[in-house]
């Protein structure tokens, strides 16, 4: 049975790639694209939520360490739901050297939790201000970086791995 959909969600998105594409949900047609930089990368999954008018998403990236060392990092953005404009970006970098790209995304309570690598980082969904970073506990010594879950009370994390 069609219906409209809730005034307040026109939008449908996908994640892929460092893409994030909006799409009109009676129409079907594409609204927005947004490219993150991607940056030393060829492909990255790309994580995507909606929280009221802000989406915030998370895609591979590498960053520089030193003259010739890079390490892989978790690109978050936040983009305003209906314009697909970047509203703040920021990367979550973790322990020098890890060179596998691995990440979690959840969004609760004016906060997005991103795992990256051995760490844990909080950032304000407000301004991407980065409120606390902790290294995850209980990871076996191991320079293998496995997907990590994160819970909330009513929230599902999103995890990605490459």
């Amino acid at each position: 049975m069609y219906r409209d959909p809730p005034s307040d969600a026109p939008l449908v998105l996908t994640a892929i790639n460092g893409v994030v594409v909006a799409y009109d949900r009676l129409s079907g047609r594409q609204v927005w694209r947004f490219q993150a930089t991607l940056q030393g990368v060829e492909h990255a999954p790309t994580l995507c939520v909606v929280e009221g008018q802000r989406v915030v998403s998370v895609s591979a990236k590498e960053v520089r360490t030193a003259m010739l060392s890079w390490t892989a990092a978790a690109e978050v953005n936040c983009l305003d739901y209906l314009t697909g404009g970047r509203l703040w970006t920021c990367d979550a970098v973790g322990e020098k050297g890890i060179g596998l790209y691995t990440a979690t995304l959840l969004v609760s309570g004016g906060q997005v939790l991103v795992t990256q690598g051995t760490q844990l980082f909080a950032f304000s969904l407000l301004n991407g201000t980065l409120q606390w970073q902790q290294p995850l506990r209980g990871l076996d010594g191991s320079d293998v970086v496995r997907p990590v879950s994160l819970a909330l009370p009513g929230h599902t994390a999103l995890v990605a791995h490459r």
